[in-house]
């Protein structure tokens, strides 16, 4: 049997191996939490629905849809980026009563999020939870609807 010094001395480099893992995966959390977007749909009786970025990055790479009942994600649209605290109108949706929105975005880091808003409740996810369109299937929130 050992003597108790060498049993304090591996404990002791157990706890300081243990301690520096929490030490690296707390900060690569904290990193990750500083960068993240997080968007939300909110709606507003006078302009309708608008895409609000209440995290702490900006959101990139924006792909916005709707998805009716009983449907498939339908509608895409590009929509600009977004610095934290900013929002812009969803226009096209206007005051349409649609049971489902979602967008996915990327963090600067190119980490891929999805916010799903169902009945007025948000979930953000890790990842893209959207289909990928063809560009040209993808409207731009900027451009005039076609047959407008």
């Amino acid at each position: 049997m050992r003597d108790p010094q060498t049993w304090f001395a591996g404990i002791a480099v157990l706890v300081s191996i243990v301690s520096l893992w929490v030490a690296l995966w707390t900060f690569v959390r904290s990193r990750v939490t500083s960068l993240q977007p997080v968007l939300v749909f909110t709606f507003d009786s006078r302009t309708g629905w608008l895409l609000r970025n209440i995290g702490n990055g900006p959101a990139l790479d924006i792909i916005g849809a709707e998805r009716p009942k009983d449907a498939g994600w339908s509608m895409p649209m590009r929509i600009p980026p977004l610095s934290p605290s900013a929002q812009v109108e969803v226009s096209p949706l206007g005051h349409h009563n649609v049971p489902e929105l979602a967008c996915s975005y990327r963090d600067i880091d190119g980490r891929c999020y999805t916010s799903v808003c169902e009945h007025d409740l948000t979930v953000v996810q890790k990842g893209r939870a959207l289909p990928i369109w063809p560009e040209e299937q993808i409207e731009r929130l900027w451009v005039e609807p076609k047959g407008s």
